[in-house]
């Protein structure tokens, strides 16, 4: 059995007791343990149990997974160990002997419900910690989106927000109409390593480069598709003059 204590930003969130051969942890409802963050990939990490050993492992996740301070692939878990997931924490006790608790779900401060979606669809983000991590770096993070406005001609929007959403929602930067569109489709999110597209849509529609997509690093002339708005992504400032803070791409 292996206990995990959590905590986010330094604050405590729950306590695990697990005994289970295999552990996942990510921002997915199906996960042994919710992360409802967006730093967190929807499968991030998982602990394997192998001969009584448990072997943390890195599920390719876009932000990584860390042991006592160091970026890992994979890492034999002792008692004692720290391992974060973004602002989360994980404290380590492999004692045996008491029974397993029912898993809580994690709920983070700060937690933006999306309206019309799912309730177990949270997003939790510490938005103001985010906006201060972007200032010093905001000089070579600059990007901006190339779409089809309603009049028939390519605007260009810069990206100004920690966090840009695209959805049916009237409080979205980016306005897609369409009968399969959620409220908030889906989020681009600005990190100190650059930009992430972010499906939200319980179903997903979102598509990269036209590949079904659920949580990319966006590279120069990346093309994303939401319904049947279609949106470029460029580094850098735009050529021309660009439009208000609000995009619009009805169908």
């Amino acid at each position: 059995m292996i206990k995990l204590t959590l905590r986010f930003s330094g604050n405590l969130v729950d306590k695990y007791q697990l005994d289970k051969d295999l552990i996942v942890i990510g921002r997915n409802t199906t996960c042994d343990v919710v992360l409802d963050n967006l730093g967190v990939s929807r499968e991030h990490a998982q602990i394997e149990r192998k001969a009584g050993v448990y072997i943390l492992h890195d599920l390719g996740s876009n932000n990584g997974t860390f042991a006592n301070g160091k970026k890992i692939d994979a890492y034999n878990l002792n008692t004692g160990d720290e391992f974060s997931i973004g602002k989360f924490s994980f404290e380590v006790d492999l004692g045996l002997g008491a029974k397993p608790q029912t898993q809580k779900r994690a709920a983070p401060p700060a937690a933006l419900a999306q309206p019309g979606a799912s309730p177990d669809l949270t997003l939790a983000v510490d938005a103001r910690e985010m906006e201060m991590m972007q200032r010093e770096r905001a000089s070579k993070l600059k990007a901006y989106i190339t779409y089809l406005a309603p009049s028939g001609k390519k605007q260009n929007q810069p990206v100004v927000k920690t966090i840009t959403f695209f959805g049916k929602a009237v409080s979205c930067d980016f306005n897609v109409g369409g009968f399969f569109i959620y409220p908030k489709h889906a989020a681009l999110v600005r990190d100190n390593n650059g930009f992430r597209l972010i499906n939200l849509a319980p179903r997903r529609i979102t598509k990269l480069n036209e590949k079904e997509m659920d949580d990319e690093r966006l590279q120069h002339g990346d093309k994303f598709r939401i319904g049947r708005a279609i949106f470029e992504f460029y580094v850098g400032v735009p050529p021309s003059k660009s439009v208000g803070s609000e995009g619009k791409a009805e169908e």
